[in-house]
Protein backbone atom coordinates (compact mmCIF):
# COMPACT_ATOMS: atom_id res chain seq x y z
CA UNK A 1 0.00 0.00 0.00
CA UNK A 2 1.09 3.25 -0.86
CA UNK A 3 -0.07 6.36 2.16
CA UNK A 4 -0.55 9.47 0.99
CA UNK A 5 -1.24 12.07 3.66
CA UNK A 6 -2.47 15.73 2.81
CA UNK A 7 -1.89 18.89 4.50
CA UNK A 8 -4.79 21.12 5.28
CA UNK A 9 -3.69 23.28 2.12
CA UNK A 10 -3.75 20.24 -0.08
CA UNK A 11 -6.86 18.92 1.21
CA UNK A 12 -8.76 21.56 0.93
CA UNK A 13 -7.14 22.25 -2.98
CA UNK A 14 -7.83 18.14 -3.95
CA UNK A 15 -10.87 17.28 -1.67
CA UNK A 16 -9.63 13.71 -1.50
CA UNK A 17 -11.95 10.99 -0.21
CA UNK A 18 -9.66 10.11 2.94
CA UNK A 19 -9.33 7.13 5.20
CA UNK A 20 -7.72 6.11 8.34
CA UNK A 21 -4.27 6.05 9.15
CA UNK A 22 -2.82 2.89 7.40
CA UNK A 23 -0.12 1.17 7.76
CA UNK A 24 2.55 1.61 4.03
CA UNK A 25 4.03 -1.28 2.26
CA UNK A 26 7.76 0.10 3.61
CA UNK A 27 9.17 3.36 4.19
CA UNK A 28 9.33 4.31 0.30
CA UNK A 29 5.53 4.45 0.17
CA UNK A 30 4.88 6.92 2.63
CA UNK A 31 4.50 10.79 1.46
CA UNK A 32 3.33 13.90 2.58
CA UNK A 33 1.68 16.28 -0.20
CA UNK A 34 1.29 19.91 0.73
CA UNK A 35 -0.02 22.60 -2.05
CA UNK A 36 2.00 25.11 -3.09
CA UNK A 37 -0.10 28.42 -3.98
CA UNK A 38 1.98 30.18 -6.46
CA UNK A 39 -1.13 31.60 -9.12
CA UNK A 40 -0.05 29.42 -12.70
CA UNK A 41 2.90 28.14 -10.84
CA UNK A 42 1.05 26.27 -8.22
CA UNK A 43 2.18 22.98 -7.42
CA UNK A 44 1.92 19.74 -5.15
CA UNK A 45 4.72 18.95 -2.64
CA UNK A 46 5.73 15.50 -2.16
CA UNK A 47 8.07 14.29 0.81
CA UNK A 48 8.94 10.82 1.65
CA UNK A 49 7.80 10.80 5.67
CA UNK A 50 11.17 8.85 6.35
CA UNK A 51 13.70 10.34 4.23
CA UNK A 52 12.21 13.69 3.71
CA UNK A 53 13.02 13.61 0.09
CA UNK A 54 11.07 15.59 -2.05
CA UNK A 55 9.50 16.44 -5.45
CA UNK A 56 7.77 19.11 -6.65
CA UNK A 57 4.62 18.53 -9.42
CA UNK A 58 2.97 21.72 -11.81
CA UNK A 59 -1.01 21.51 -10.13
CA UNK A 60 -1.96 23.21 -12.82
CA UNK A 61 -3.69 20.07 -15.10
CA UNK A 62 -4.53 17.62 -12.18
CA UNK A 63 -8.28 18.14 -11.98
CA UNK A 64 -9.22 14.75 -10.08
CA UNK A 65 -7.60 12.14 -7.54
CA UNK A 66 -6.78 9.68 -10.73
CA UNK A 67 -4.94 12.65 -12.65
CA UNK A 68 -2.83 13.11 -9.03
CA UNK A 69 -1.60 9.56 -8.74
CA UNK A 70 -1.00 9.49 -12.46
CA UNK A 71 1.06 12.37 -12.24
CA UNK A 72 2.75 11.83 -9.13
CA UNK A 73 3.94 8.29 -10.29
CA UNK A 74 4.67 9.43 -13.78
CA UNK A 75 7.04 12.04 -12.11
CA UNK A 76 8.27 10.14 -9.26
CA UNK A 77 9.56 6.96 -11.53
CA UNK A 78 11.14 9.93 -14.02
CA UNK A 79 12.90 11.45 -11.02
CA UNK A 80 14.19 8.17 -9.78
CA UNK A 81 15.37 7.27 -13.04
CA UNK A 82 17.37 10.59 -13.12
CA UNK A 83 18.69 10.43 -9.83
CA UNK A 84 19.95 6.58 -11.06
CA UNK A 85 17.33 4.90 -8.23
CA UNK A 86 15.69 2.84 -10.73
CA UNK A 87 16.33 -0.27 -9.12
CA UNK A 88 14.31 1.33 -5.74
CA UNK A 89 11.65 2.98 -7.98
CA UNK A 90 11.00 -0.72 -9.33
CA UNK A 91 11.39 -2.90 -6.48
CA UNK A 92 10.03 -0.94 -4.01
CA UNK A 93 7.22 1.57 -5.00
CA UNK A 94 5.92 0.49 -8.50
CA UNK A 95 4.37 -2.83 -7.24
CA UNK A 96 2.35 -0.72 -4.32
CA UNK A 97 0.26 1.92 -6.52
CA UNK A 98 -2.53 -0.76 -6.82
CA UNK A 99 -3.36 0.28 -3.26
CA UNK A 100 -3.47 3.82 -2.46
CA UNK A 101 -4.55 5.40 0.92
CA UNK A 102 -5.63 8.94 1.12
CA UNK A 103 -5.09 10.16 4.80
CA UNK A 104 -4.26 13.33 6.97
CA UNK A 105 -1.01 14.45 8.03
CA UNK A 106 -0.54 13.47 11.47
CA UNK A 107 3.14 14.11 12.18
CA UNK A 108 4.85 17.07 13.71
CA UNK A 109 8.10 16.31 12.83
CA UNK A 110 7.85 15.67 9.43
CA UNK A 111 5.77 18.66 8.96
CA UNK A 112 8.20 20.82 10.69
CA UNK A 113 10.52 19.39 8.02
CA UNK A 114 8.14 20.15 5.20
CA UNK A 115 8.06 23.81 6.38
CA UNK A 116 11.43 24.49 5.44
CA UNK A 117 11.49 22.62 2.14
CA UNK A 118 8.01 25.06 1.57
CA UNK A 119 10.06 27.96 1.92
CA UNK A 120 12.45 26.96 -0.24
CA UNK A 121 10.05 25.68 -3.37
CA UNK A 122 8.07 28.93 -2.81
CA UNK A 123 11.05 31.56 -3.59
CA UNK A 124 12.12 29.40 -6.79
CA UNK A 125 8.66 29.09 -7.99
CA UNK A 126 7.79 32.67 -7.26
CA UNK A 127 11.05 33.45 -9.57
CA UNK A 128 8.82 32.34 -12.04
CA UNK A 129 11.15 28.88 -12.72
CA UNK A 130 9.07 27.38 -15.46
CA UNK A 131 7.19 23.96 -14.29
CA UNK A 132 6.66 22.54 -17.44
CA UNK A 133 10.23 21.97 -17.99
CA UNK A 134 11.35 18.54 -16.52
CA UNK A 135 14.45 19.53 -16.53
CA UNK A 136 14.37 22.61 -14.35
CA UNK A 137 11.93 20.72 -11.91
CA UNK A 138 14.32 17.95 -11.23
CA UNK A 139 16.55 20.81 -10.60
CA UNK A 140 14.16 22.19 -7.56
CA UNK A 141 13.85 18.62 -6.45
CA UNK A 142 18.04 18.58 -6.46
CA UNK A 143 17.83 21.37 -4.27
CA UNK A 144 15.35 20.51 -2.15
CA UNK A 145 16.79 16.51 -1.36
CA UNK A 146 20.47 18.50 -0.90
CA UNK A 147 18.81 20.67 2.27
CA UNK A 148 20.37 19.55 5.75
CA UNK A 149 17.39 18.08 7.54
CA UNK A 150 16.98 16.27 10.81
CA UNK A 151 13.90 14.88 11.22
CA UNK A 152 13.05 11.86 13.90
CA UNK A 153 11.53 9.95 11.53
CA UNK A 154 14.88 9.24 9.47
CA UNK A 155 16.49 7.28 12.29
CA UNK A 156 19.52 9.28 12.24
CA UNK A 157 20.82 11.15 14.91
CA UNK A 158 22.38 13.43 12.97
CA UNK A 159 22.06 16.39 10.50
CA UNK A 160 21.64 15.01 7.10
CA UNK A 161 20.46 15.47 3.33
CA UNK A 162 17.55 13.59 1.98
CA UNK A 163 19.52 12.36 -1.32
CA UNK A 164 21.92 10.79 1.25
CA UNK A 165 18.69 8.82 3.22
CA UNK A 166 17.28 7.73 0.10
CA UNK A 167 19.21 5.06 -0.78
CA UNK A 168 20.53 4.11 2.98
CA UNK A 169 20.06 0.93 4.49
CA UNK A 170 17.79 2.18 7.34
CA UNK A 171 15.55 2.48 4.20
CA UNK A 172 14.77 -0.36 3.01
CA UNK A 173 14.23 -1.38 6.92
CA UNK A 174 10.84 -2.99 7.96
CA UNK A 175 8.12 -0.12 8.66
CA UNK A 176 7.44 -1.04 12.19
CA UNK A 177 3.94 -1.52 13.01
CA UNK A 178 3.64 1.71 15.04
CA UNK A 179 4.26 3.41 12.42
CA UNK A 180 6.27 6.68 12.82
CA UNK A 181 3.90 8.61 10.73
CA UNK A 182 1.94 8.03 13.48
CA UNK A 183 1.13 10.92 16.34
CA UNK A 184 0.78 10.15 19.89
CA UNK A 185 -3.35 9.99 20.48
CA UNK A 186 -4.13 12.45 23.83
CA UNK A 187 -7.76 12.36 25.47
CA UNK A 188 -8.75 14.88 28.19
CA UNK A 189 -8.62 11.91 30.52
CA UNK A 190 -4.95 10.68 29.60
CA UNK A 191 -2.20 13.75 28.74
CA UNK A 192 0.72 13.35 28.15
CA UNK A 193 2.89 15.08 30.85
CA UNK A 194 5.33 18.10 30.64
CA UNK A 195 7.44 18.53 32.79
CA UNK A 196 6.76 21.80 34.68
CA UNK A 197 9.60 24.62 34.38
CA UNK A 198 7.91 27.50 37.12
CA UNK A 199 10.25 30.41 37.13
CA UNK A 200 13.06 31.60 34.24
CA UNK A 201 15.89 33.95 35.07
CA UNK A 202 16.26 36.07 32.15
CA UNK A 203 18.80 39.16 31.81
CA UNK A 204 18.12 41.72 29.20
CA UNK A 205 20.65 44.71 28.11
CA UNK A 206 19.49 47.50 26.31
CA UNK A 207 21.71 47.58 23.06
CA UNK A 208 24.05 49.83 21.35
CA UNK A 209 24.44 52.26 24.27
CA UNK A 210 27.11 53.17 27.14
CA UNK A 211 27.40 52.91 30.17
CA UNK A 212 25.58 49.55 30.33
CA UNK A 213 21.33 50.12 31.41
CA UNK A 214 20.79 46.20 32.13
CA UNK A 215 18.15 43.72 34.37
CA UNK A 216 18.58 40.78 35.69
CA UNK A 217 15.30 39.27 36.67
CA UNK A 218 12.54 36.34 37.48
CA UNK A 219 9.48 36.10 36.13
CA UNK A 220 7.06 32.41 35.59
CA UNK A 221 7.15 30.63 32.71
CA UNK A 222 3.82 30.19 32.52
CA UNK A 223 3.18 33.81 31.91
CA UNK A 224 2.79 35.25 28.16
CA UNK A 225 5.09 37.17 25.89
CA UNK A 226 2.46 40.26 25.78
CA UNK A 227 3.29 40.07 29.65
CA UNK A 228 6.87 39.27 29.75
CA UNK A 229 6.58 42.82 27.19
CA UNK A 230 4.71 44.95 30.03
CA UNK A 231 7.63 43.66 32.64
CA UNK A 232 10.48 44.72 30.33
CA UNK A 233 8.38 48.22 30.24
CA UNK A 234 8.50 48.25 33.62
CA UNK A 235 11.91 47.62 34.25
CA UNK A 236 13.76 50.08 31.69
CA UNK A 237 11.34 53.43 32.29
CA UNK A 238 9.01 53.07 29.34
CA UNK A 239 5.27 54.28 29.46
CA UNK A 240 3.80 51.70 27.45
CA UNK A 241 2.50 54.12 24.22
CA UNK A 242 3.87 52.12 21.49
CA UNK A 243 4.08 48.61 19.76
CA UNK A 244 6.70 46.23 20.57
CA UNK A 245 8.05 42.71 19.36
CA UNK A 246 10.16 39.93 20.19
CA UNK A 247 12.41 38.38 17.15
CA UNK A 248 13.89 35.04 18.22
CA UNK A 249 16.93 33.67 15.86
CA UNK A 250 17.15 29.77 16.13
CA UNK A 251 19.73 29.34 13.91
CA UNK A 252 22.35 28.60 17.16
CA UNK A 253 20.67 25.84 18.06
CA UNK A 254 21.44 24.26 14.58
CA UNK A 255 24.54 25.49 13.96
CA UNK A 256 26.15 24.14 16.82
CA UNK A 257 25.94 20.23 16.30
CA UNK A 258 26.48 21.05 12.20
CA UNK A 259 30.00 22.70 13.08
CA UNK A 260 30.77 19.74 14.80
CA UNK A 261 30.07 17.60 11.93
CA UNK A 262 32.87 16.96 9.70
CA UNK A 263 31.43 15.54 6.52
CA UNK A 264 29.56 19.14 5.99
CA UNK A 265 31.27 21.99 4.66
CA UNK A 266 30.79 25.33 5.29
CA UNK A 267 28.48 26.61 2.49
CA UNK A 268 26.52 23.68 3.41
CA UNK A 269 25.92 25.06 7.09
CA UNK A 270 25.51 28.98 5.60
CA UNK A 271 22.72 27.40 2.74
CA UNK A 272 21.02 25.48 5.51
CA UNK A 273 21.13 28.19 8.10
CA UNK A 274 19.71 30.90 5.61
CA UNK A 275 16.45 28.83 4.90
CA UNK A 276 15.64 28.27 8.64
CA UNK A 277 12.92 31.43 9.56
CA UNK A 278 13.32 33.39 12.81
CA UNK A 279 10.77 33.77 15.08
CA UNK A 280 8.45 37.24 15.48
CA UNK A 281 6.28 37.66 18.45
CA UNK A 282 4.20 40.30 17.81
CA UNK A 283 1.97 43.09 20.24
CA UNK A 284 -0.13 43.89 17.14
CA UNK A 285 -1.30 41.12 14.47
CA UNK A 286 -1.81 43.33 10.93
CA UNK A 287 -2.32 40.78 8.32
CA UNK A 288 -2.09 43.14 5.55
CA UNK A 289 1.48 44.46 6.91
CA UNK A 290 3.08 41.59 8.07
CA UNK A 291 2.60 40.21 3.76
CA UNK A 292 4.02 43.42 3.31
CA UNK A 293 6.64 42.79 5.41
CA UNK A 294 7.43 39.22 4.18
CA UNK A 295 7.66 40.73 0.54
CA UNK A 296 9.89 42.38 1.40
CA UNK A 297 12.22 39.67 3.11
CA UNK A 298 11.54 37.72 -0.08
CA UNK A 299 12.62 39.95 -2.62
CA UNK A 300 15.00 42.31 -1.39
CA UNK A 301 16.82 41.01 1.53
CA UNK A 302 16.87 37.60 0.08
CA UNK A 303 15.87 35.80 2.93
CA UNK A 304 12.58 33.61 4.58
CA UNK A 305 9.92 35.71 6.20
CA UNK A 306 9.62 35.03 9.69
CA UNK A 307 7.42 33.05 11.47
CA UNK A 308 4.64 34.89 13.04
CA UNK A 309 2.63 34.37 17.03
CA UNK A 310 0.49 36.70 18.68
CA UNK A 311 2.47 37.76 21.99
CA UNK A 312 -1.22 38.07 23.96
CA UNK A 313 -1.89 34.48 23.44
CA UNK A 314 2.21 32.93 23.25
CA UNK A 315 3.45 31.91 26.57
CA UNK A 316 7.20 32.12 27.47
CA UNK A 317 7.69 28.73 28.34
CA UNK A 318 6.17 27.60 24.71
CA UNK A 319 8.53 29.94 22.79
CA UNK A 320 11.96 31.12 24.78
CA UNK A 321 14.70 28.72 24.81
CA UNK A 322 18.36 28.82 26.63
CA UNK A 323 20.12 28.49 23.28
CA UNK A 324 17.61 30.97 20.83
CA UNK A 325 18.83 34.82 19.93
CA UNK A 326 15.97 36.99 21.34
CA UNK A 327 15.67 40.74 21.04
CA UNK A 328 13.06 42.71 22.51
CA UNK A 329 12.30 45.67 20.39
CA UNK A 330 10.01 48.39 21.38
CA UNK A 331 8.43 51.68 19.49
CA UNK A 332 9.81 51.02 15.81
CA UNK A 333 10.39 54.54 15.52
CA UNK A 334 13.05 55.10 18.00
CA UNK A 335 13.95 51.59 17.75
CA UNK A 336 14.84 50.38 21.22
CA UNK A 337 16.35 47.54 21.37
CA UNK A 338 17.09 45.11 24.37
CA UNK A 339 18.87 41.44 24.20
CA UNK A 340 17.85 39.04 25.94
CA UNK A 341 19.18 35.38 27.32
CA UNK A 342 17.39 32.86 29.60
CA UNK A 343 20.21 32.43 32.00
CA UNK A 344 17.75 29.59 34.32
CA UNK A 345 14.48 27.81 33.16
CA UNK A 346 14.41 26.87 36.94
CA UNK A 347 15.14 29.12 38.41
CA UNK A 348 14.90 28.92 42.78
CA UNK A 349 14.30 31.77 44.15
CA UNK A 350 12.05 31.34 47.33
CA UNK A 351 9.29 33.31 45.57
CA UNK A 352 5.44 32.70 44.86
CA UNK A 353 4.41 33.19 41.43
CA UNK A 354 2.14 35.73 43.14
CA UNK A 355 5.45 37.67 43.69
CA UNK A 356 6.93 37.33 40.27
CA UNK A 357 8.22 39.45 37.93
CA UNK A 358 11.15 40.19 40.12
CA UNK A 359 13.77 42.45 39.53
CA UNK A 360 17.35 40.52 41.22
CA UNK A 361 19.87 43.16 40.02
CA UNK A 362 20.64 45.55 37.46
CA UNK A 363 21.99 49.22 36.62
CA UNK A 364 21.15 52.30 35.04
CA UNK A 365 17.88 53.76 34.66
CA UNK A 366 16.80 52.76 31.55
CA UNK A 367 15.01 55.13 28.56
CA UNK A 368 13.73 58.19 27.86
CA UNK A 369 10.08 58.21 25.65
CA UNK A 370 9.83 59.14 22.44
CA UNK A 371 14.13 60.60 22.17
CA UNK A 372 14.82 59.31 19.05
CA UNK A 373 16.90 56.18 20.00
CA UNK A 374 19.99 55.41 21.89
CA UNK A 375 21.16 58.34 19.87
CA UNK A 376 19.01 60.86 21.43
CA UNK A 377 19.43 59.00 25.10
CA UNK A 378 23.44 60.11 24.66
CA UNK A 379 22.44 63.07 23.61
CA UNK A 380 20.41 64.06 26.93
CA UNK A 381 23.56 62.54 28.97
CA UNK A 382 25.94 64.77 27.27
CA UNK A 383 23.22 68.07 27.64
CA UNK A 384 23.19 67.46 31.17
CA UNK A 385 26.88 66.69 31.36
CA UNK A 386 27.68 70.35 30.32
CA UNK A 387 24.87 72.04 31.03
CA UNK A 388 25.97 74.95 28.85
CA UNK A 389 24.51 74.54 25.55
CA UNK A 390 20.92 75.44 24.25
CA UNK A 391 20.27 72.02 24.12
CA UNK A 392 20.37 71.57 27.87
CA UNK A 393 17.93 74.30 27.68
CA UNK A 394 15.60 72.35 25.81
CA UNK A 395 15.76 69.43 27.35
CA UNK A 396 15.55 70.90 31.29
CA UNK A 397 12.64 72.33 29.67
CA UNK A 398 11.13 69.33 28.18
CA UNK A 399 12.32 66.74 31.06
CA UNK A 400 11.20 68.83 33.49
CA UNK A 401 14.15 68.81 35.78
CA UNK A 402 17.60 70.57 36.37
CA UNK A 403 19.41 67.26 37.03
CA UNK A 404 19.73 63.96 35.00
CA UNK A 405 21.22 60.91 36.20
CA UNK A 406 21.31 57.68 33.48
CA UNK A 407 22.97 55.44 36.06
CA UNK A 408 20.16 56.01 38.56
CA UNK A 409 18.64 52.33 39.41
CA UNK A 410 15.87 52.19 42.34
CA UNK A 411 15.29 48.35 42.33
CA UNK A 412 12.78 48.64 45.52
CA UNK A 413 10.58 51.20 43.21
CA UNK A 414 10.52 48.93 40.11
CA UNK A 415 9.39 45.77 41.90
CA UNK A 416 7.10 47.74 44.13
CA UNK A 417 5.28 48.79 40.80
CA UNK A 418 4.72 45.37 38.78
CA UNK A 419 1.67 44.70 39.64
CA UNK A 420 -0.02 48.32 38.89
CA UNK A 421 1.55 48.73 36.10
CA UNK A 422 0.93 45.38 34.55
CA UNK A 423 -2.50 45.73 35.66
CA UNK A 424 -2.88 49.13 33.51
CA UNK A 425 -0.93 47.84 30.73
CA UNK A 426 -3.04 45.04 29.79
CA UNK A 427 -6.07 47.43 29.95
CA UNK A 428 -4.54 49.74 27.65
CA UNK A 429 -3.57 47.15 24.52
CA UNK A 430 -6.83 45.44 24.60
CA UNK A 431 -8.36 48.43 24.55
CA UNK A 432 -6.22 49.32 21.60
CA UNK A 433 -6.98 45.88 19.59
CA UNK A 434 -10.61 46.36 20.19
CA UNK A 435 -10.22 50.07 18.23
CA UNK A 436 -7.99 48.17 15.57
Amino acid sequence: MITLRFTKNAIQKLSPELTANSIPSNKYCDWFIDFIDSGDNSAYLFTNAYSIFSIVIPAKNIKSAKDFISQFKEELKSYFSFKTLDNLFSEYIEPNFSDISFTKTNNRSVLASIKGLKYRAEWDLEERIDLNNQLKRFKLNDSLNKYITKCANTGFDDYITPEQIIDSEKMKETVPEDTPPSAPQTTQSSKPHIPAKEVYQIYAELLDFEPKIWRRFYISSDITMEKLGFALMNMFNMHGGHLFNFEIDIRPQFEKGLLARKDVTKSQIEQFLSQIPPIMIESYIDPEMDASDDEFFKNNLKQTPPRRYDASTTKIRNILKKDDRCTFVYDFGDNWRFNLVLEDENADTGLSKAELPRVKEGKGLGIIEDCGGTSGLESIVKAFSTKKDADYQEYKNWLETDSFDITNFNMEEINDSFKSFMRYMNRLYNEDREEF
